[in-house]
């Protein structure tokens, strides 16, 4: 039975009423309510996969660049849990029970063999299956060291005698070479032959023949990433200086001190001397303008280089040498004294420091002048 404009009047007005508004709202808001329960729920799940997913892939990869070498020995009869701990324990691999996880899916275990392997700390699993199971033992490798105090160039000939790189293809990439470190981005305005002077960590290093001379560079600018850690920034920072600054504050004590429990007095005298506005005078300055010979003349004290501590008041533009660690850390925390000068004993090495030029003068009459 069809109904009349008035019913339909009706039945509009009843379901516009307040009363069956209010149960929809109620029931829409419900319906909503169990929808965003829903969407959140499966938000969760799909964040927690993608973050555990994230973290497996950190985990599975390589700790490193593969530029560190490492030996490990697997001696016959070892199971394969205990050939993870060992990857574990050397830095080869960064999680123990990934490694089992992969060993187990891809049927590896058992099948690891025994013997004196080189690895590296750039290896992925599949790399380290194969390397594994297939017995490709220890590799030759080449060892060298790079003395604390050494410059760009002498690391370059160093390296090319020991037939390991060329001496002019390293010093390029030295210069304009691409490597990805926050401390070298800060390098860009510097303005000197060799770029990455000073940033070269004297070390002792073990590689394989066949390295080229960008892989050695970034080794060694991987070294010096691994010494200036975010609390040496701190203190840096606390000192009013930059990173550039720094290391070149390491690297004129480098140059000077022979001893490391010199360097925090040396780092004194230099403070003290810029703090007051005086020429430092370090022979090693001078010496790293002219080329490096063993004694400063006096005719090369006049030579007019932003080098010669003699001449220019102020720290020099760049490093000149590779500091070590022990440098690095004199600038950081140098012994508190009012020493402005000091002198070399011919004999020992050793520094004798004063606070005024007489009782300098006399060191110097006493443990140089010794003719």
């Amino acid at each position: 039975m069809k109904l009349n404009i008035w019913d339909k009047l009706k039945k509009t007005k009843d379901y516009l009423s307040p009363t069956v508004l209010k149960k929809k709202f109620k029931s829409s808001l419900h319906n909503w309510s169990k929808k965003k329960t829903v969407i959140t729920i499966l938000s969760t799940i799909v964040l927690f996969f993608l973050i555990g997913g994230l973290a497996i892939l950190n985990l599975t990869a390589p700790p490193g660049d593969g530029n560190q070498v490492i030996h490990v020995e697997v001696p016959l009869g070892t199971s394969t849990q205990e050939i993870a701990q060992m990857l574990k324990k050397e830095g080869v691999i960064k999680n123990k029970n990934l490694f089992l996880a992969y060993a187990h899916l891809n049927n590896l275990n058992g099948s690891f063999q025994a013997g004196d392997y080189t690895l590296t700390d750039g290896l992925s699993y599949e790399e380290l299956g194969e390397l594994l199971t297939e017995g490709r033992v220890a590799r030759e490798t080449v060892r060298f060291t790079i003395p604390e105090g050494f410059t760009v160039e002498q690391i370059a000939i160093r390296l090319e005698e020991q037939g390991l790189a060329e001496r002019d293809k390293f010093l390029q990439l030295v210069q304009d070479g691409e490597f990805e470190y926050d401390f070298i981005e800060r390098l860009e305005d510097v303005q000197h032959d060799y770029r990455l002077e000073g940033y070269l960590f004297p070390n002792t290093y073990e590689v394989y023949p066949d390295i080229t001379e960008w892989q050695l560079i970034d080794m060694m600018l991987s070294s010096f990433d691994e010494v200036l850690t975010e609390s040496k920034i701190d203190q840096m920072e606390e000192l009013d200086l930059t990173v550039h600054e720094a290391v070149t504050l390491a690297s004129l004590i480098e140059r000077e001190a022979k001893h490391d429990s010199e360097k925090t007095k040396i780092a004194s005298v230099i403070y003290n001397r810029l703090e007051k506005g005086m020429l430092l005078q370090i022979d090693a300055t001078v010496l790293y303008a002219i080329g490096h010979r063993e004694r400063v003349t006096y005719e090369d004290l006049e030579v007019d280089s932003p080098y010669n501590t003699y001449k220019y008041k102020g720290i020099p533009p760049t490093p000149i040498a590779s500091p070590g660690k022990a440098s690095i850390d004199a600038v950081l925390q140098p012994k508190d004294t009012n020493y402005l000068y000091y002198v070399a004993d011919r004999e020992t090495g050793y520094h004798h420091f004063a606070q005024t030029y007489e009782e300098h003068q006399e060191n110097a009459d006493r443990y140089w002048h010794t003719d």
